[in-house]
């Protein structure tokens, strides 16, 4: 049961890294919007702009980075609950008897 709830909770808390960096992702491509727009007429809009293309940038690669470990975690958890399941399959047999047949349920529950 442990390896399940371990699977489980690997692949969900990967699922919500990978939103949030997709969350980042938007705003990364927002901030854009806006660097690209952005008046050039002085000084101050210059140091405005150069500020808002680093916020950019910190959006872009931490959403780059959280997408890339969302994806990883979850891969791990898929592949801990597919193992999980493995381990607990069921193996149904036909088994001869003395008086006609049967069957044999082995296996994990």
């Amino acid at each position: 049961m442990r390896q399940r709830n371990l699977g489980v909770a690997l692949t969900a808390g990967g699922g919500a890294v990978f939103i949030v960096g997709l969350a980042l992702w938007g705003g990364a491509s927002s901030t854009q919007s806006q660097v690209d727009a952005h008046p050039i007429n002085n000084a101050s809009d210059i140091a405005d702009l150069k500020a808002l293309e680093r916020t950019t940038l910190a959006y872009a690669v931490v959403g780059d980075i959280l997408v890339v470990a969302g994806l990883a975690l979850g891969g791990y958890g898929g592949w801990v609950l597919y193992k999980d399941h493995k381990a607990r399959s069921l193996l149904v047999t036909p088994t001869p008897m003395e008086h006609g047949g049967g069957i044999a349920i082995s296996g994990a529950w």
